[in-house]
């Protein structure tokens, strides 16, 4: 549909972080739906605590253009994502960042770039994203001014992460007005096929499963579903 579907069309669930396998809860991102290899599959976000879990980049039913891969934007960002939206995104526990996501109705932008930060002009080009966040119930504002808060997704060369060479990784730096404000690799636990990436995806099951890493529901997960 046209427009962003609202919070209230939604259903809060929570599935068991070992039941995940091809047929979710999380979408899995296919080379059907238009995505170059890198955006693919399904991907934990780690180091997040009770925060975020896994994200896809898989086509949603969130509405409003979101979560569909474009390399001709008309205005400038190749991709967005619900934070929090239907079946794209999870989190271990329904706490402060949960909250959060759903007040602000929290999207993130994403502007692809080439090794040289120009815009890419194939999928083989894409290195990097700017991320830009806006938020929905703000109006639609968008803080597009990295020089205050940078978020950056910055593609490792395959194989080359120390731990993870078997998925791709994704490299997630942000600063605050120049000041690194935080680091954390955004990991392919599933490919395009829904099958399970070693050893990332057990390691990500036995992080979810650590009371002491993810809050109030170990062993669970949590994400919205569209209805």
């Amino acid at each position: 549909m046209d427009h962003i579907c609202p919070w209230e069309n939604y259903d809060t669930q929570t599935s068991q972080c070992s039941a995940t396998d091809a047929n979710g809860p999380i979408r899995v991102a296919t080379a059907a739906d238009g995505l170059p290899p890198a955006m693919q599959g399904v991907f934990w976000l780690t180091e997040q605590g009770d925060s975020s879990a896994l994200m896809s980049f898989a086509p949603s039913k969130d509405g409003g253009g979101l979560s569909t891969f474009t390399m001709t934007p008309s205005d400038g960002y190749h991709f967005k994502i619900r934070v929090g939206g239907d079946r794209v995104w999870s989190f271990h526990d329904q706490a402060t960042s949960w909250e959060l996501v759903e007040g602000l109705d929290l999207i993130y932008n994403f502007r692809m770039e080439d090794a040289n930060g120009e815009a890419p002009s194939t999928v083989d080009d894409i290195a990097a994203a700017q991320i830009i966040p806006s938020a929905e119930n703000l109006n639609g504002l968008e803080l597009d001014a990295p020089s205050v808060l940078n978020f950056r997704a910055e593609l490792a060369t395959a194989g080359s992460h120390s731990k993870y060479n078997t998925s791709v990784v994704w490299g997630r730096p942000s600063a605050v007005f120049g000041f690194e404000g935080g680091y954390y690799d955004l990991v392919q636990v599933m490919d395009g096929e829904g099958n399970n990436i070693e050893p990332a995806f057990s390691d990500w099951v036995s992080y979810c499963n650590d009371a002491a890493q993810t809050g109030d529901s170990p062993g669970a997960f949590h994400y919205k579903v569209a209805q």
